[in-house]
């Protein structure tokens, strides 16, 4: 439990130190904003490669564990990451340098991210979400003191001591994976053991199992024959329940392959199994039902040209925000994010879905407007003070921003079939990732051809009007979302007809 707590709580605190980066960035190496959305955007890039990660600590095992040893490593790579911005002045008298070493530390929070998720995952089949309401608490406690404190130790502390105490933090993290045996989560096995089937190879079979039950349901096979099936996979009188055709499929030939991997190359199992992954990932994609909507929902952040760092480089420099108003209003959004959540639940479940994306993609426009009157200084001739207006109407463009996918992840669990969830959802993330570095880059571009520098913001207001008519955008192309679940069923089902007929 400390070991997940920990993890996804120094997971949300990860705010804590980029809020600092940012002031860094601008203040020490006298970056333009356009050049520190570009950087900091570049240093993302590992973020993208999440599917991978995932993949990859699914099949190669690590002296029979798969989830401690790589979170072991990815706490390395930002303890070293951290120490060196931190502890070693040459580190930080290069842009060039610096952004290489973001780069390395968000490698290993990206790996950290994917391996707590499928640690939470596994060790939290039998526990009726339990653990995953703790994970999720926990990281919401990170993000809320990170934007909490972080304002406000930066008016007391400098951006390296800053960073400084979130490597004690990853430190922290780090010893307690060193000290801890992944046969504590149930999932390795002891080291002294010698099973006659490894963990790694049990894993491929399971993997080849669930591969073939979309396989077993178009053939025509009811659904509880299906359950028995799992129930009793083990169990040679299975075998009279199914064809023996079908049988051979589901049994004989998974285990055959691991006894194949474990008296072959010790690395043919989980290459074998690596490529299984991707082409299931593959499969998944080829799906209209699941292929449009990721399509539009990428599309409908990518197409944004964002001025995030111009809007923070306005808020700091020109308007001489105190960074405490900056990470309150970060802690305002989320605040908004989470009654969002529960306004969600009890009240828009039931709106169709198209309807819903529409609406929250041109609220989030209109809401974008409203940063024009505080670059005009309209809020203050409406005696609104610039602290409360960030407070207010800037907090709720992030929070709407980011309450938009969580309707999606809805959709999305239920467009993605069972057992493929894990695959889908880290190329779902990555994906989003990148979505958000191609509109960073516009951004960039943008803001060199309206002349908005750290010295002029005369055009911001154009920027802005500019921003919010490409996030309106995407509601020309909503029929990519399903008009509601009933929609979504009636297509799976043409495409597994189609497939039968196939």
């Amino acid at each position: 439990m400390v070991v997940i707590v920990l993890g996804y709580c120094t997971q949300g605190f990860r705010c804590f130190p980029w809020l600092a980066m940012s002031y860094f960035f601008k203040d020490d190496l006298q970056v333009d904003p356009g050049t520190m959305q570009l950087l900091m955007s570049t240093a993302n890039l590992p973020m993208v490669a999440k599917p991978i990660y995932g993949i990859i600590s699914d099949s190669v095992y690590i002296k029979g564990a798969h989830r401690i040893p790589y979170l072991a490593f990815a706490g390395a790579l930002q303890l070293l990451s951290w120490g060196l911005i931190s502890l070693h002045a040459d580190a930080t008298s290069s842009v060039g340098v610096v952004t290489g070493i973001l780069t390395i530390t968000n490698m290993g929070a990206a790996i950290s991210e994917v391996v707590n998720d499928a640690l939470v995952a596994e060790a939290g089949k039998n526990k009726e979400g339990e653990l995953q309401s703790f994970a999720w608490l926990a990281l919401a406690t990170g993000g809320l003191l990170g934007n909490l404190t972080g304002g406000f130790a930066l008016q007391n502390i400098t951006s390296q001591s800053m960073f400084s105490i979130f490597m004690i933090l990853v430190g922290a993290q780090l010893l307690l994976c060193l000290s801890v045996s992944e046969v504590s989560f149930n999932l390795g096995l002891p080291e002294d053991t010698e099973p006659a089937v490894s963990q790694k190879d049990l894993d491929n079979v399971l993997r080849e199992k669930n591969t073939c039950k979309q396989t077993f349901l178009q053939r025509g096979y009811a659904s509880e024959d299906l359950s028995s099936l799992k129930r009793h996979f083990w169990e040679p009188a299975v075998a009279d329940m199914v064809p023996q055709q079908v049988w051979n499929e589901l049994y004989l030939k998974p285990l055959e392959s691991a006894k194949t991997a474990m008296e072959g190359d010790g690395w043919k199992g989980p290459v074998s199994s690596m490529h299984q992954q991707v082409m299931l990932l593959k499969g998944l994609l080829q799906k209209p039902e699941i292929l449009r909507p990721l399509l539009w929902f990428l599309s409908s952040s990518a197409i944004i040209p964002g001025l995030g760092s111009s809007m923070f480089f306005y808020q700091t420099q020109h308007l001489r925000l105190d960074p405490s108003v900056i990470g309150l209003a970060k802690v305002v959004g989320q605040l908004g994010l989470l009654a969002g959540s529960i306004y969600y639940n009890r009240f828009l479940k039931k709106v169709p879905l198209r309807k819903l994306f529409g609406s929250v993609q041109i609220l989030w426009g209109l809401c974008m407007l409203s940063d024009i009157l505080l670059v005009n200084r309209i809020n203050v001739e409406l005696g609104i003070p610039d602290e409360y207006f960030v407070l207010g109407a800037s907090a709720f463009v992030e929070a709407i921003a980011q309450f938009k996918i969580l309707p999606f992840m809805v959709l999305l669990a239920q467009l993605c079939p069972s057992g493929s969830e894990g695959s889908l959802f880290a190329f779902f993330m990555s994906a989003q990732c990148l979505a958000g570095m191609m509109s960073a880059y516009l951004g960039v571009g943008l803001a060199s051809y309206l002349h908005i520098s750290s010295g002029s913001f005369d055009e911001l207001p154009l920027g802005i009007f500019i921003e919010a008519m490409f996030t309106m955008l995407p509601v020309l192309w909503i029929n990519f979302i399903p008009e509601d679940f009933k929609e979504f069923e009636a297509s799976t089902q043409a495409s597994q007809h189609e497939e039968q007929v196939r």
